[in-house]
């Protein structure tokens, strides 16, 4: 065989590769958060509906690159009732932040910026988009729960 024959034979190889590879993923759909603490969605991205919640603390922690991260719960009732995930919100004044909280707190005090802009309450029903991880393994998400880091925000009304 010819070395431009084999050249030709491998650049076939490697374009149809690239084509069935580059494929449109399937979009993500929203996952109940009953369902979400899997092995299958350890150290994925994921999409959860719910009402976010803080009764009186909130525990907040800066990251190594300066940003204030801060876990919530994230419910699947209004009322603080059924499954429930921790949810770690960045902390600031933009979109998909979790706003700065006065000291004390109430409930009512929480306002969320969507990624459009639009502030949300605990009374308003959220979509998280975000990266599911636990602590430890992923086989210890039934152990030790899981959590989502929020990238994206949106009102689920």
């Amino acid at each position: 065989m010819h070395k431009s024959s084999l050249n030709t034979i491998l650049a076939a190889i490697v374009l149809l590769f690239l084509v069935l590879g580059c494929g449109k993923s399937e979009p993500l759909k929203p996952i109940p958060i009953s369902e979400l603490c899997v092995p299958e969605n350890s150290n994925q991205d994921v999409i959860v509906d719910g009402y976010v919640w803080a009764k009186n603390s909130i525990y907040c922690k800066k990251t190594a690159s300066f940003t204030k991260l801060c876990a919530l719960k994230l419910y699947d009732n209004r009322d603080q009732r059924g499954d429930s995930i921790t949810v770690r919100f960045r902390q600031g004044n933009g979109s998909n932040e979790l706003k700065k909280l006065p000291n004390p707190f109430t409930p009512s005090d929480i306002d969320i910026q969507t990624n459009d802009g639009k502030v949300v309450s605990v009374m308003n029903k959220i979509r998280v988009m975000g990266y599911a991880t636990t602590k430890g393994k992923s086989e210890d998400f039934k152990r030790f729960g899981c959590f989502i880091n929020v990238k994206k925000v949106e009102s689920a009304e």
